[in-house]
C-alpha cells in the first residue's frame, strides 16, 4: 500500500474509533 493510503486507512480508524467512544458513553448515560 502506499503512503496515502496507510494514512487515510489510519484517518477512518480514527474516525471510527472516536464513534465507538462516543457511543459508548452516551450508551453508558
Amino acid at each position: 500500500m502506499s503512503a496515502t493510503g496507510l494514512q487515510k486507512l489510519a484517518f477512518v480508524l480514527l474516525i471510527l474509533l472516536q464513534l465507538g467512544v462516543a457511543t459508548g458513553l452516551l450508551g453508558g448515560f
